[in-house]
């Protein structure tokens, strides 16, 4: 007997409605479709990029769905989509991982379409230019290599190992943001598979609609199987992170709002400030992560955050580095929440005491990090984020935390809803609240794209309907994209 047919024998007695389904992918597909009778199953659980979130235990798929090509997962879509329709079955889609959110990019019971071997980079000429093309499956890291190879870059995230398609979907933060905006605006075109089946691209001149909900939106319109973007010349960068105790970290929030607020900052210069916590370290340590894209020391803005009286001066690494070094240079930064707020040192400073003192009332296991990090956004749209340069700088609050002990679960979780509530509530007292939440620093409780306000919500919803009318990636996929 096969293992396939023990596989559907085990499953209860009582009519499963995806049980033709199953068959029917395992005709279709019988070298990529894994059951978890598989001996492969376990290990792809996880993504490939490492994001050991906590002791919760990932969640466990009917089978893995592993397509090699974009004509895959168009075969794919077409079986599934009478099912769908019915809401006998649902799905998640995931690239190389990244998103580190329980749950994201991930399903109990139904299918779990992984996209790791989906891969190819190619760079082509465009105009006066390069674009390259990125497949789904691939990863930031790759891309550097290839792009540095010929003296380019691309905006992309700053974790080298992370996949592209989530912080692409998501909207995206990078080292070059602050002169090339999110890592969405710089997306060219995108190679996208419908619900129906359907392979289009969405670009400025075809289904441009597409491509602007695209740019920020998630995976709510389609599989994303190629990210063509726009590249730069680029070399070495300058940069690194200075540790530093907490006695100085309101003289430095003052001076990134100052930077922020008065136009002081270049745009070739990229600054986030990290306050982390962990029992061993007796309390607080700050840490702020500088870089310049050019292969010289920065200018003098740049200095101030890398000059400070409580200096930690065994923890400094300021160096030339390339792009892909860059994105090793990491904060602890594991499960993510994230809350807008305008750049204002009376908010920003009001938020850190917040946070100090919401962890200062409980006894802390030994192996839990806890940190908030304060990352500019940048101002730059042609995006569906619903942003605009009017509403001034904006800081994205980001909590993280890393535990291993499944007992601190709840803990955790309850204390970063509570410091997220409170810091909401002391923006809103002030008048210096933002409603915009980035996809990629959210918690499975939080909203963003409600948080694009109205009308964007709207043109989302329209471009929804146009393209997927069934509401496939409505419905059936609720689990983002990483």
């Amino acid at each position: 007997m096969s293992t396939y047919i023990q596989y559907l024998l085990s499953l209860p007695s009582k009519p499963s409605p995806t049980l033709p389904l199953l068959c029917v992918l395992q005709t279709t597909f019988p070298t990529k479709l894994l059951l978890p009778t598989h001996p492969a199953y376990p290990s792809l659980l996880h993504p490939p990029s490492p994001s050991p979130t906590s002791s919760l235990p990932p969640p466990k798929p009917a089978c893995i769905f592993l397509p090699h090509t974009t004509h895959d997962i168009s075969q794919f879509l077409t079986i599934i989509k009478p099912f769908t329709d019915t809401n006998e079955i649902m799905f998640a889609v995931r690239g190389h991982g990244g998103q580190l959110t329980p749950g994201c990019s991930n399903i109990s019971n139904g299918i779990l379409v992984d996209l790791r071997n989906v891969t190819g980079i190619k760079v082509v000429r465009s105009g006066g230019g390069r674009v390259v093309k990125i497949s789904a499956g691939e990863t930031w890291g790759n891309v550097y290599d290839i792009l540095a190879t010929r003296g380019l870059c691309v905006t992309g995230s700053g974790r080298g190992e992370c996949g592209v398609g989530g912080s692409v979907l998501g909207g995206g933060i990078s080292i070059f943001s602050p002169r090339e905006g999110f890592v969405c605006d710089n997306v060219l075109n995108f190679e996208v598979v419908l619900a129906s089946g359907e392979i289009v691209n969405a670009n400025a001149n075809q289904n441009a609609d597409l491509w602007l909900a695209l740019r920020g939106g998630g995976n709510n319109f389609g599989i994303v199987t190629r990210y063509d973007m726009r590249t730069f010349r680029q070399g070495p960068i300058f940069g690194g992170s200075v540790s530093y105790h907490h006695c100085d970290l309101d003289e430095q929030i003052e001076l990134l709002v100052r930077a922020l607020r008065n136009g002081h900052m270049t745009l070739d210069t990229h600054v986030r400030m990290t306050i982390s916590y962990q029992k061993k370290w007796g309390g607080f340590l700050c840490t702020n992560q500088v870089y310049y894209t050019h292969a010289v020391p920065g200018p003098l803005v740049l200095r101030q955050f890398t000059e400070m009286k409580c200096e930690v001066t065994s923890r400094r690494r300021m160096s030339m580095m390339t792009m892909w070094e860059a994105g090793r240079v990491r904060d602890l930064d594991v499960d993510v929440d994230g809350e807008g707020v305008k750049a204002d040192f009376e908010t920003l400073s009001k938020v850190w005491r917040v946070f100090r003192g919401v962890l200062g009332r409980e006894d802390h296991s030994d192996g839990l990090v806890y940190s908030m990090t304060f990352q500019p956004l940048p101002r730059i749209g042609g995006n569906s984020l619903g942003l605009s340069p009017e509403g001034g700088p904006l800081v994205s609050v980001v909590l993280s935390t890393y535990w291993r002990d499944g007992e601190d679960d709840d803990v955790v979780l309850g204390l970063m809803k509570e410091v997220l509530g409170r810091i909401e509530d002391e923006a809103a007292r002030r008048g210096t609240g933002s409603r915009f939440k980035l996809m990629n620093y959210s918690f499975d409780f939080q909203d963003p794209v409600a948080s694009y306000g109205l009308q964007s919500q709207l043109r989302l919803l329209e471009v929804s309907r146009k393209y997927d009318p069934s509401g496939m990636f409505q419905r059936a996929v609720p689990g983002g994209s990483s």
